[in-house]
């Protein structure tokens, strides 16, 4: 069986939207290969003021997005900021809740048109059609 709490565990450590706003994964490695500086030690006002997080001390030294640079996604600071290799996933966890709701509208679509069909019953269409149109005029 598919365990889906694994699933959300993995896709921590991949970007789920082109700019990496929502990535909180573990990657503490900049793409030049330099490991990055704990941000609590980055003495750039203007880059650790910009990280929208209410405690800077629980980022650690993970790659996070960054507003306002050259690039899309997570960054860090190794001695200047950089880029992070950060993996981009995609929404896959949204896709399959929107596949889910897909799935349950025809399901409940097909479901009401059983229940009408029983309900009122089918149009008898052998019979000629000069008949249906009297049987409407009454």
């Amino acid at each position: 069986m598919y365990n889906y709490l694994d699933f959300l565990d993995k896709e921590k450590e991949c970007m789920t939207n082109p700019a990496g706003n929502e990535y909180h994964g573990t990657m503490n490695k900049a793409a030049s290969g330099l490991p990055c500086k704990n941000w609590i030690d980055v003495k750039n006002y203007t880059i650790t003021a910009s990280l929208t997080v209410a405690d800077i001390s629980k980022l650690n030294d993970y790659c996070r997005r960054v507003p306002f640079t050259e690039w899309n996604g997570p960054s860090c600071f190794t001695f200047r900021l950089e880029r992070c290799d950060v993996d981009y996933c995609g929404t896959t966890f949204c896709v399959l809740i929107i596949a889910a709701v897909v799935a349950i509208v025809i399901i409940v679509v097909i479901l009401v048109v059983i229940v009408i069909s029983a309900t009122f019953g089918t149009v008898d269409t052998d019979l000629p059609i000069h008949y249906l149109t009297i049987m409407r005029l009454r």
